[in-house]
């Protein structure tokens, strides 16, 4: 009896490995091929009987790299889904050539750092701009010879249409509704006299001169949003963009009001001034229309506001999420918060700390896990005194007066040798004439932003060469905010169809200066973005911290 049941086991069990066997060799590769951004895919059409594992296993690649690239393929799979998939074994030839472009001073540059910024030397730029010596000046413009990347254009070759998206299953965000075609409306300031008017409260944001804002801003704005339209055509995005002219004066939002054409719109992006703003915000809100700020770090806005979409956090959101990183990556080392007793530095100060408390009470800690240094009344005998000499310090100070953060910046670089530290810093320090490049790097400062543009990324490259060869310029931030913003959105239609919001929290995805996590304030309010960049200064540059965390290596190293 026993010899018996062993044998039915036995032949059980080849059997279930031959099915399994016969079962993995049914699905074939692909021979319809994508390419987007530089990257080549399989289009896969699901059929009857696969999985995501088979299919992920007869392709070579994880399940995870299927759902990143198709995210509605998480709940479930259909027959005739169609599923982009990385190409992995054949990766597209990049041909490296050299390019030059122009690059603007910025205050503390030296010919070294910006020489070590491009990964070239100090001879090839001098060579590139005859008659240049060390002396530079800020806005001063030099050429410099970079080598970039490029993938070719290939034929595409395919065997079904690429015109219509993927059907979509989400049991979570409810039926998807897809149009063929969407209208978006953007409310540019193209012809200002005045910028100053731009409302951008908060911490991240340096006051500029006037020169900085023009109509040119704004058309690289416009120019951005166009390459990124231009870019999910590719795989059947279709949209018509309403362009109007929008400034700081109301009325002229309030005659946009009466275009016919208004209110048929789908989404609207801008405008950037808080006066028209109010005004497109309730037409917006009576029609159903969802609305993008792509600037304004203002609470206020969203207040009422369930479709509007704010992609700058908030200072609010920043000191918060700062918070949220700082508990979660740095849980069991010395947190010492140094302000200079100023309004400002108080206020923010008080904010992060309230934030620290929460994320430190999840995970177990109390209020004394951290400390409070006023400068003003102890200087940087203050700060030492509550330094760890065996661990390594993370140090947070909110301020942006000049004065005080070159002194203290200082101080804390001729202490560096004898205590292990992690600054974390606000971005205006970077343009403080005199503060010396070794100090940031022996301080290991860090910094967070709502936006970051990484120079030597290699898709930042590209963008950057797309865009010169398209429009003869040099893109601006706001370029890149322009594609980022537009791929965001435009991909969400595109995924989740007319009612993307609710499914926004499923979207993800790697951007050129930002990444976006919108999240509501409340069920109704609009969305807040609750991502914050941080990066550091390491090998005299920055650095995605996020994507490089190579530092807590070095720290392991140092301690060995």
């Amino acid at each position: 009896m026993i010899s018996s049941l062993a044998l039915k086991l036995k032949l059980l069990l080849v059997f279930c490995i031959i099915s399994s066997f016969l079962f993995a060799q049914d699905i074939k590769k692909s021979n319809v091929f994508i390419k987007i951004d530089g990257k080549e895919y399989y289009v896969h059409t699901v059929k009857k009987k696969e999985t995501l594992y088979r299919i992920a296993k007869s392709y070579n690649v994880s399940t995870e790299e299927i759902v990143i690239n198709n995210p509605e393929a998480k709940n479930k799979i259909k027959v005739g889904q169609k599923l982009q998939i990385p190409n992995f074994s054949t990766p597209p030839k990049q041909v490296v050539t050299e390019e030059i472009i122009e690059y603007k001073v910025e205050k503390g540059d030296n010919i070294s750092a910006i020489a070590r910024k491009f990964e070239t030397t100090k001879e090839i730029i001098f060579s590139a701009n005859p008659g240049l010596t060390d002396k530079i000046k800020p806005d001063q413009l030099i050429k410099i010879p970079v080598k970039i990347s490029k993938v070719p254009e290939t034929v595409k070759t395919e065997t079904e249409p690429e015109s219509e998206p993927s059907e979509i299953i989400s049991y979570d965000c409810g039926e998807p509704k897809f149009l063929d075609s969407y209208n978006i409306a953007l409310m540019v300031p193209f012809y200002l006299d005045d910028m100053y008017k731009i409302k951008t409260e908060g911490i991240a944001v340096k006051e500029k001169d006037a020169s900085d804002y023009a109509s040119f801003t704004f058309i690289q704005f416009y120019e951005g949003v166009l390459m990124a339209l231009d870019s999910l055509k590719k795989k059947g995005f279709s949209a018509k963009i309403y362009v109007y002219d929008v400034d700081d004066d109301s009325s002229s939002a309030i005659n946009i009001l009466n275009k016919p054409e208004l209110a048929k719109m789908h989404l609207i992006i801008g405008p950037f001034h808080e006066s028209s703003q109010k005004v497109i915000a309730r037409f917006a809100k009576k029609h159903d229309i969802k609305m993008l700020d792509p600037v304004s770090m203002e609470d206020n806005i969203l207040k009422g506001n369930p479709l509007l979409f704010k992609a700058s956090p908030s200072t609010t959101m920043q000191l918060k999420q700062l918070a949220v990183y700082i508990a979660e990556k740095y849980p069991t080392k010395p947190i010492i918060i140094v302000h200079n007793n100023e309004d400002n530095d108080k206020k923010y100060c008080q904010i992060f700390e309230n934030s620290l408390n929460q994320e430190l009470k999840k995970i177990g800690k109390k209020d004394s896990s951290y400390h409070k240094v006023i400068y003003r009344n102890s200087g940087i005998s203050g700060v030492t005194k509550v330094m760890s000499k065996v661990d390594t310090n993370i140090v947070i100070t909110l301020s942006n007066g000049e004065v005080f953060v070159t002194g203290y910046v200082s101080n804390l670089y001729k202490v560096s040798n004898d205590y292990k530290m992690i600054v974390f810093g606000l971005p205006t320090w970077k343009s403080f004439d005199n503060i010396e490049t070794d100090y940031l790097q022996n301080i290991n400062l860090h910094m967070f932003s709502p936006s970051f543009i990484d120079y030597m990324d290699e898709n930042v490259k590209q963008f950057i060469l797309s865009y010169r060869q398209q429009y003869k310029t040099e893109p601006d931030k706001y370029a890149f905010l322009g594609y980022d913003l537009g791929m965001f959105f435009f991909s969400a239609f595109m995924k989740y169809g007319l009612h993307f919001e609710k499914c926004v929290d499923k979207m993800s995805g790697n951007y050129l200066q930002s990444n976006y996590r919108f999240r509501k304030t409340s069920n109704k309010d609009g969305f807040d973005n609750s991502f914050l960049n941080i990066y550091r200064y390491e090998e005299y540059r920055f650095i995605d911290s996020r994507k490089y965390p190579k530092l807590k290596e070095k720290e392991e190293k140092k301690k060995k």
